[in-house]
């Protein structure tokens, strides 16, 4: 017994020395460990880099030349909602918005600018709800625009619709939209038209 334990001793040691010897440097092309994060790299599609800050306006406008229903306008809460849902949408995605005040598309950074081409809210909670909210949006960097987006959604309520408000079944459409936008800001392309369009 005696004679063993020398053999185990260097047979541990050659094997220290190949397990240090592991660190040698990769050949070319292959991934290391200490890789830069694709979070920290932009997408090369055109997506929007982590952390990047995306600010948009905390009042959706109306669009003058769209065609909006005045009672939607004056009872509904749409306009707050929906930069809201954006916001909360696009945090699950990793893409981050901020709500400021006011947003212009010459402003420095990155400005999302969004408006409602279209608001119609049809029937009620007796006879049935027919909503349907569509909007623009357009990405600028430093004033120059990247990317735009037009999405629609309509909405019969969901279940218990007999049970909910007109403003209730609108702001449905609202948080699917809010849902749309945070997809496209994931990777925001020109000319891209999501939901019931």
């Amino acid at each position: 017994m005696r004679f063993i334990s020398p053999l185990l001793a260097g047979t541990a040691v050659v094997l220290l020395v190949a397990a240090c010897g592991s660190n040698s440097p990769r050949p070319s092309g292959e991934s290391s460990a200490t890789t830069t994060s694709s979070a920290n790299v932009a997408n090369p599609a055109g997506g929007v880099v982590s952390g990047e800050v995306i600010r948009v306006q905390q009042a959706t406008p109306y669009a003058s030349e769209g065609i909006n229903d005045p009672a939607v306008q004056r009872e509904c809460q749409i306009a707050t909602q929906l930069p809201e849902f954006i916001r909360e949408h696009a945090a699950n995605r990793g893409v981050n918005v901020e709500i400021v005040p006011r947003v212009q598309a010459e402003d420095p950074g990155r400005n999302l600018v969004v408006r409602f081409m279209k608001t119609q809210s049809s029937g009620n909670a007796f006879t049935g709800h027919y909503k349907y909210t569509e909007i623009e949006a357009k990405l600028y960097e430093d004033g120059k625009e990247v990317a735009d987006l037009t999405a629609g959604r309509r909405t019969g309520g969901g279940a218990f619709a007999g049970f909910k408000g007109s403003c209730s079944v609108m702001g449905r459409t609202v948080r699917t939209l809010g849902d749309d936008v945070s997809i496209w800001l994931s990777s925001p392309t020109p000319g891209m038209r999501l939901g019931n369009l």
